[in-house]
This record gives structure tokens, sequence and C-alpha cells, in this order.
């Protein structure tokens, strides 16, 4: 009773944060919100399964990607909290191609980070319920809605690229866990 209570309470915040935040500017004012969408596909990465279990499912590294949707931060103290929709993807192939196994998450999200300061690494917490989605080569075809949270560092390389990386930790998906490291590049 009291997980589903946390539970609860996570999709309300996470929604509520969401609703707020969608008329606001995005966190890269300098940018048209339409090539902040396009650098978003761009954006390229490893993602490492650390349980036996999807290992077994899903094979090796997967290909990482991911697009943030977040409204205007808002600051708490020393902490920056914006709420939006984050899809995730590891998957076989390099986006835009298909096919293979592959791991989506795709939901609203809330994320407490430290503030931007030029050129200094920043770290950011994200939690959320993602309909989460598991296809693998070997017949495993499920879709759920599952709660899962990321820790994640971030450091700005020259202007436009950042280096990113992580721990996400995942939900059991049809006795899969799918908590994993991260590693890549983002543009913009």
């Amino acid at each position: 009773m009291f997980s589903y209570r946390i539970k609860r309470a996570a999709v309300v915040v996470a929604l509520l944060l969401t609703f707020m935040q969608m008329p606001c500017r995005s966190n890269a004012q300098v940018l048209n919100p339409a090539v902040q969408q396009i650098g978003s596909l761009f954006s390229i990465g490893g993602y490492f399964f650390t349980s036996g279990s999807a290992r077994a499912a899903f094979g090796s590294t997967k290909f990482y990607s991911e697009a943030s949707y977040f409204g205007s931060p808002t600051n708490l103290g020393a902490l920056e909290v914006s709420g939006g929709v984050q899809i995730v993807g590891a998957s076989d192939h390099f986006f835009p191609f298909t096919g293979g196994s592959r791991l989506s998450l795709y939901g609203p999200s809330v994320r407490f980070s430290t503030s931007h300061l030029r050129n200094r690494l920043r770290l950011s917490l994200t939690t959320g319920y993602y309909v989460t989605s598991i296809s693998t080569i070997s017949g495993h075809n499920v879709t759920t809605l599952a709660p899962s949270f990321e820790i994640g560092l971030s450091q700005p390389l020259v202007r436009y690229v950042t280096l990113i990386g992580g721990y996400r930790f995942g939900a059991n998906v049809d006795h899969i866990d799918t908590s994993g490291f991260y590693f890549g590049l983002r543009l913009f």
C-alpha cells in the first residue's frame, strides 16, 4: 500500500509540473525550438545494461538517444526544478534506422539539477512515470507504464556540444531489469 501511494504522488507531481511549465520558454533560450528538436535527433551515445536478465534479452551495448522537452526551470534554493516530457531510447541501430532489439521510454518527468554554469559539471536527478516499451529479437514485445529514476552528469565541451553520462534505475518489465549506464554526446 505504501509503494502505491508513492507511485501515485510521483505521477501527480510530474503531471502538475509538466502542465504548469507548458507555456514557458525552453532551457536553451538562445536557440529556436525547432533547432533544438532537430539537434536532439543527432545526440548519440551508448547504453550498457547492468542486469543479466537485460543482457540475455537485449544482447550487448545499445545505441542511446534522448530528447527532453522541459519548461523553464524554477529555482528552489541552489537547485533548479523543471517538468516536461522525456523520450529515451536504447536500440540496436542508430536513429533513424530501426530494427532489432529496443527499449523506449516516453512520459512526463521532473528534473532537479544544479544551476547551469558555463563550462561546469552539472548534476541532475530526473524521475517520472514512463510508457516503457520493450521489443527484442527473441520475441519479448511488452509495453507498460512504469517509474524510472535517473542520476546524470553533463559537461559542456564546446558551445553546442555536451558530454553526458549517468545511471538510469529502470523498472523490472516482464522480468527484465532495464537499469543501466549511459554515455554520449548531446548537440544543442
